[in-house]
């Protein structure tokens, strides 16, 4: 049976609940676990592979900015080609460490689980007055369904943050791969700039 017919169905998620045995609702329960423990694997990858990238632009700024400071020091003019070429590496790598690490920052994810006070509330001990023999006789299929729903949130939330993840994990590796083009870029265009000024100085 495809999802769209699932959430076409026309019960409502009591009416579901009524239909299930404590051993269906149990399987939806256990099934949405595995998925969310599938989708937090997903998260730990994304993480691992985030970190050599950014390990790999910050040696890359250290190393240019030592580069860069070293040629200052020999330089009295700032407009250098060794000099210019290296600090706008820097920026660029610079962004791109900004969102390698926004990557690996703790986000606010939803957690397993429920209070016991939210389980023993209102919700599934209604007073006495109230007509609700149906909580009374499937209360614990209730605990498993609204666990399960509550999953399904979690699943939603947390599965969106990790396609945002993939999406600035592969555009940052993308920038990675263009960064020498840049440097030899921006070594040429700075060259061509000073032999240019030079030149108009004739």
């Amino acid at each position: 049976m495809s999802n769209q017919s699932i959430n076409n169905s026309e019960y409502t998620f009591e009416e579901k609940i009524r239909k299930l045995s404590i051993e269906e609702a149990k399987f939806v329960l256990e099934h949405g676990e595995k998925k969310l423990k599938e989708i937090s694997d997903a998260t730990q990858l994304i993480i691992a592979r985030t970190l050599p990238a950014l390990t790999i632009v910050v040696g890359f700024i250290i190393a240019l900015l030592g580069f860069s400071f070293n040629k200052l020091s020999e330089k009295t003019e700032l407009y250098d080609p060794y000099i210019v070429t290296p600090f706008i590496a820097i920026y660029y790598l610079y962004r791109i460490s900004r969102k390698l690490v926004n990557n690996i920052k703790a986000e606010d994810y939803k957690p397993l689980g429920l209070d016991p006070k939210v389980l023993l509330g209102d919700s599934f001990f209604p007073n006495q007055n109230d007509d609700d023999d149906d909580m009374e006789k499937n209360r614990l299929t209730y605990f498993y369904m609204n666990e399960a729903h509550n999953i399904q949130g979690k699943i939603d939330s947390n599965n969106l943050k990790n396609e945002n993840r993939w999406a600035i994990f592969n555009s940052a590796l993308s920038e990675i791969i263009f960064t020498p083009l840049l440097i030899c870029l921006t070594f040429a265009i700075a060259k061509a700039t000073l032999y240019l000024v030079e030149a108009l100085n004739l």
